[in-house]
């Protein structure tokens, strides 16, 4: 007797095919498998040749994914990582304020080490950083540009009374 062949699904491509021993470490309860016999993928707790594996596996704390909302992989434990604002710094620092922009930059740039680093706290707090001084540069620039207007009028005003 041959031995079943099982496909899974990572990010929407598909892997295999794997005998039931070689695709075990692979696999988590919403793991999409298919194998002859299936008339769809399912998830891996739910398909008949799979779903023992994950038998005495407890719920996930927080309810589904769908439930909560949350859509990351529901067996990582990390927080979700923050966003580094790399953009908003960029454009900032080129077309507003050059000195708070390359600040943002900086600590936009620290985000993702941080977050690989497990230091959660400290990536979420550059990360606000990075935001906060984008945000900054936008708005000295705008009031750089309220005065540089305001003295240029100031100027012709000048003129026009000479």
């Amino acid at each position: 007797m041959s031995e079943t062949m099982i496909f899974y699904a990572v990010g929407g491509e598909r892997r295999g095919p794997f005998t039931l021993e070689a695709i075990t470490p692979y696999l988590r309860p919403d793991t999409l498998v298919w194998y002859q016999g299936l008339s769809d993928w399912q998830p891996a707790a739910q398909a008949p040749l799979t779903a023992h594996l994950f038998a005495n596996t407890p719920p996930p704390v927080g309810g589904t994914p769908f439930q909560s909302g949350y859509s990351r992989n529901i067996y990582d434990s990390r927080p979700p990582r923050p966003s580094t604002y790399l953009v908003w710094a960029i454009l900032t620092t080129i077309f507003c304020c050059l000195p708070f922009g390359i600040v943002s930059i900086v600590y936009a740039a620290r985000v993702d080490s941080l977050y690989a680093q497990g230091l959660y706290a400290e990536a979420e707090d550059s990360s606000r950083k990075a935001k906060n001084w984008a945000i900054w540069s936008a708005i000295s620039s705008v009031i750089i540009a309220v005065i540089w207007f305001f003295l240029y009028i100031v100027g012709l005003m000048g003129l026009a009374l000479i």
